[in-house]
């Protein structure tokens, strides 16, 4: 079911039933927003190198950490967000069974909704994260595919956790999505 289709149900999201999966999009202009602001960083980054062995110095190595930080970093961000502008796969599909996410740069991809304790947010709306709290956290993440685990544990060091969905992002207004989230884990752990 389309987000458009499920907006015209009466009662949303209250009048979902347990069987209507969710289809949820990224929004492409903030993408590609994302995208030119990750562009115009990398494209920086070669300047600022270039300042930085000009001038010698310890200015020398801050700067081409600094160079090498931002193309890696901004890079990566570049890459995620023309990836997704261009893609048409979904960012998440909810379903009665879990939570297929693909929002974000370390995709969890299929969570189930017994693996999920608590659904939170964190950060100043509507800029901040939709927060999947694991009841085991270190199991969740030694499950993930190789190189999201990482992902993963920098998350919870800065106090998030595994799984954070940026609603910014989304075609779908964040409290809503939160509400729906939330209806879903518990019409779930209702039938289990």
């Amino acid at each position: 079911m389309t987000l458009s289709e499920v907006a015209v149900v009466s009662g949303w999201p209250e009048a979902l039933t347990m069987s209507e999966p969710i289809v949820v999009h990224h929004r492409r202009t903030v993408l590609g927003a994302i995208a030119f602001g990750a562009f115009v960083f990398v494209a920086c980054a070669p300047r600022i190198a270039l300042r930085a062995v000009a001038t010698g110095g310890s200015d020398l190595v801050i700067g081409l950490a600094t160079a090498a930080t931002g193309i890696l970093f901004f890079g990566s961000v570049l890459r995620f967000a023309w990836r997704k502008m261009v893609s048409d796969e979904p960012a998440l599909v909810i379903t009665d069974q879990g939570l297929d996410e693909r929002s974000s740069i370390g995709s969890a991809g299929f969570i189930p909704w017994d693996d999920v304790a608590g659904i939170g947010r964190e950060g100043i709306w509507p800029f901040g994260f939709i927060v999947l709290q694991m009841k085991e956290p270190g199991e969740f993440i030694r499950r993930l595919p190789l190189g999201l685990p990482f992902h993963a544990y920098a998350n919870r060091l800065l106090g998030y956790g595994p799984v954070n969905i940026a609603p910014l992002t989304l075609d779908m207004p964040a409290r809503e999505l939160e509400q729906l989230l939330e209806k879903r884990r518990d019409g779930a752990q209702r039938w289990t």
